[in-house]
């Protein structure tokens, strides 16, 4: 019985490729002995990079953008607005331990002349956009051109993994306008977890 050595080289010899694989006869993957420059390949790995950040960044989640205010009598204010609805988002930090609570309060505006009814959803997103803390979910009702306050917190439990860098996501799914459907997306802001 022959060895699966030997096999391989028949295949090889009846093919007629060289036993170091290169040369004319190596078939068609030419290219792949080619050396590659650091340069090209890091170009490569970039536009790798943000074609899978664009594929993975969902259209209905991220409608409006989060932008930061300083407010010196509130601190950091995330901004976020879209269809008539406006968020702004304080008493967050940039870091927190492990056992610590994340507080906030949200104030959303209400800017069309009908009332607005809708969800909001508090979540904690780790590696793999994976979800690691929900606040239970909470229903809105915003008058007409009117304002609501919201207070939210999420514990963080001792057993969090740290050193991660995680994003807080206040997502508001499609929400409505006297029964029209309007809006959807999330203000998002990033935070460490530590020891």
């Amino acid at each position: 019985m022959p060895s699966r050595a030997s096999g391989h080289d028949a295949e090889r010899a009846r093919r007629r490729v060289p036993a170091g694989g290169t040369g004319p006869a190596a078939g068609y993957n030419r290219g792949v002995d080619r050396r590659v420059e650091r340069r090209e390949l890091l170009g490569v790995m970039a536009s790798g990079m943000v074609a899978f950040v664009a594929a993975c960044t969902t259209s209905d989640l991220s409608g409006g953008e989060t932008t930061i205010v300083n407010d010196p009598a509130l601190g950091t204010v995330y901004r976020w607005e879209k269809d008539d609805l406006l968020i702004l988002v304080s008493g967050l930090k940039t870091s927190y331990r492990v056992g610590e609570d994340i507080r906030f309060e949200a104030l959303l505006q209400n800017q069309h002349s009908i009332p607005l009814d809708g969800r909001l959803r508090t979540k904690l997103i780790g590696r793999g956009q994976q979800v690691v803390l929900e606040a239970e979910m909470l229903p809105i009702a915003v008058e007409a051109e009117g304002v609501l306050n919201v207070q939210r917190v999420l514990q963080i439990p001792r057993s969090m993994p740290t050193g991660d860098y995680y994003v807080l996501q206040i997502e508001l799914p499609p929400w409505q306008y006297d029964g029209q459907t309007a809006g959807g997306g999330a203000l998002t802001v990033s935070l460490s977890i530590t020891s």
